[in-house]
């Protein structure tokens, strides 16, 4: 259907995390298209790229700050998956979630009206994290809740200025799922623009994976382009020679014109 990836999702709910039970299995190996009769034809790719990627994405339901407290400290667990996604249920929550750098995706109930206020100063500082916030569409096909769902989803977009969105399927039947286009069609019903759509179904959820793995690997990355860099000068000026004392002091000086 035109997805580059897939993140098989294993979700927590109610109690807190396990190392024995909640630890990721061994890495899934990616799996080729070319020459594979595990996948049918509609997953080909039309890319470069000749192999669909399988992720592991951890969700877990925040209810209360003891919750929060046993999700912090477990983290040989969450490093060992490659999305990590909480689901807080509370401002109390809500509000340490966004304060976390540990945390991938934010997810909400959109089965109803969300049970906390979004304030913009909270949402913000998520952002700042590098948090992104979810919207699955898997919920609108449901015609009975999907009033609430477009309501609660313009919401997030209007909190987060259509900043750190992700649209995922959240599907749980092959029926459930949609093509990119088909979700960005989607996405406008939300308050995004197309552009911003597109990026929800693409950069940002590369952007995402990206830095999941740099908080694996390393505190942090610097890249200097030594080519672009215009730190002391800009290119279209000159660069002032400075001259030294003793040039000064042996250069000649000019004989005035002696007049009449």
């Amino acid at each position: 259907v035109g997805w580059q990836g897939v993140a098989l999702n294993h979700v927590v709910i109610g109690r807190k995390l396990d190392s024995n039970k909640d630890l990721a299995k061994n890495s899934i190996p990616i799996i080729s298209l070319e020459n594979s009769d595990e996948f049918v034809s509609p997953l080909r790719l039309n890319s470069k790229r000749n192999t669909f990627s399988i992720f592991k994405r951890l969700t877990y339901q925040i209810d209360t700050p003891q919750q929060f407290q046993s999700f912090s400290t477990s983290s040989a667990l969450s490093k060992s998956y490659d999305v990590v996604a909480v689901q807080p249920t509370s401002l109390q929550t809500f509000k340490l979630c966004c304060q976390s750098t540990l945390i991938d995706i934010i997810c909400f109930d959109l089965t109803g009206k969300i049970a906390f206020p979004l304030k913009p100063a909270i949402v913000k500082q998520a952002i700042a994290n590098g948090t992104y916030l979810e919207i699955t569409y898997s919920t609108i096909l449901k015609q009975d809740i999907r009033k609430y769902m477009i309501a609660s989803a313009d919401l997030i977009v209007q909190r987060a200025y259509k900043k750190n969105i992700v649209i995922t399927s959240g599907a749980r039947t092959p029926m459930e799922l949609r093509g990119p286009y088909d979700v960005c069609n989607l996405g406008t019903l939300f308050g995004l623009d197309f552009a911003s759509c597109k990026k929800s179904v693409s950069t940002n959820l590369e952007s995402m994976l990206l830095l999941n793995e740099t908080r694996k690997t390393c505190s942090g990355v610097l890249s200097l382009n030594t080519e672009k860099s215009q730190w002391l000068y800009p290119s279209k000026e000159k660069v002032p020679v400075i001259k030294s004392i003793d040039e000064k002091q042996t250069k000649p000086k000019k004989r005035s014109r002696e007049t009449q």
